[in-house]
């Protein structure tokens, strides 16, 4: 028995598979695209409490208030651009830890304690699987001379 020619048709079977597919790349190529932008992210809060560290270790400061408003200044002026409108930094969380050299909490930097400082980033995801904000750390430790 002879199958009809309907059967072998090919026609349109690269537009149906390219419709089946197509979804499945587009996933790929958000998800790619947004754990990107939050690595940047993430990134920039840590090199932003890097520098804050360093800040803190260079300068002996007492006051981490004043290294909170370094580090709140470096993210401003040098990172301002690139955190867009969707990544947020409330300057009021970020934190700084003097330790001691046995690294408990210390009321002022001690020769051979260190400081840690911690930013956090509020990045709201762009694509829709993600629905609430995403809270990315940055924190470094940094010894004192």
């Amino acid at each position: 028995m002879a199958r009809p020619k309907a059967w072998l048709a090919t026609e349109g079977a690269a537009l149906v598979e390219f419709v089946l597919v197509l979804p499945l790349l587009l996933g790929l190529a958000f998800g790619v695209w947004e754990f990107g932008r939050l690595f940047v992210a993430q990134m920039i809060a840590t090199t932003a409490a890097r520098e804050g560290a360093s800040y803190a270790a260079r300068q002996l400061t007492s006051d981490p208030a004043q290294v909170a408003a370094y580090v709140a200044e470096i993210l401003a002026t040098g990172y301002g651009p690139r955190l867009g409108r969707d990544l947020e930094v409330q300057t009021t969380t970020i934190s700084v830890v003097f330790l001691d050299d046995r690294g408990q909490p210390a009321p002022r930097p001690v020769a051979g304690g260190q400081v840690q400082v911690t930013v956090p980033v509020r990045a709201r995801p762009l694509t829709p699987l993600l629905s609430s904000p995403l809270i990315l750390t940055g924190q470094v430790s940094q010894r004192l001379p």
